[in-house]
């Protein structure tokens, strides 16, 4: 049967509308899925020195929770140099090693628990760049108090030392991507409003 443009836009912004419900009740089920861009990653310390950021102050990254229970987290520092060589295996020591240290990965299965200290997230890490972090669980406490805003944060000590350290990383949730030809989703939920179409 033929179909004109303006019924298959149609038919897409539906489609489109549909899709942004259903992340919708989704988030409602489990507040973290999606994906979130990094704003920071501070460390502040018991013994009260300055703030440190590990990756500078102008970190960039992605964490990406599943609704299938698996995770992904990457954080880098901007403007990381580029190898001398095409293949990294075939690059200075010097060059990988600052290669190593500016960037930061590790994936795996996610469960969160609820208790009485708040709402925790455990990533159980079965791919990571840091070998020592293999098979292990990175318990993060989780802050949603501001909406579109997710701050995990832990606690741990620096090594060789008494010094406590709070790591606190915040993340801003990214807009869903939608096909080009679609819209944005707010365009989307614009025209959806003023043509009264509903999934």
């Amino acid at each position: 049967m033929w179909r004109d443009s303006a019924s298959i836009a149609e038919d897409d912004y539906r489609f489109a509308a549909a899709f942004l419900h259903h992340l919708n009740d989704q988030s409602k089920l489990n507040p973290l899925l999606g994906t979130w861009h990094l704003r920071s990653w501070e460390i502040s310390y018991s013994d009260d020195r300055p703030l440190s950021f590990p990756f500078g102050d102008d970190a960039t990254g992605v964490i990406i929770y599943s609704n299938d229970g698996w995770m992904s987290a990457c954080v880098a520092a901007s403007k990381r140099q580029r190898l001398s060589s095409e293949s990294v295996r075939s690059a200075p020591p010097a060059e990988r090693l600052a290669a190593f240290e500016s960037y930061f990965q590790y994936a795996g299965r996610y469960r969160l628990h609820d208790s009485a200290n708040g709402l925790h997230v455990i990533h159980e890490v079965t791919h990571t760049l840091n070998p020592n972090f293999l098979g292990t669980q990175q318990v993060r406490l989780v802050d949603l108090s501001e909406p579109g805003v997710l701050v995990l944060s832990a606690d741990d000590a620096m090594p060789v030392s008494a010094v406590a350290r709070h790591h606190r990383l915040i993340w801003q949730r990214a807009e869903p991507t939608l096909p080009p030809e679609t819209g944005t989703p707010a365009s989307v939920l614009q025209r959806c409003k003023t043509k009264e179409i509903s999934p």
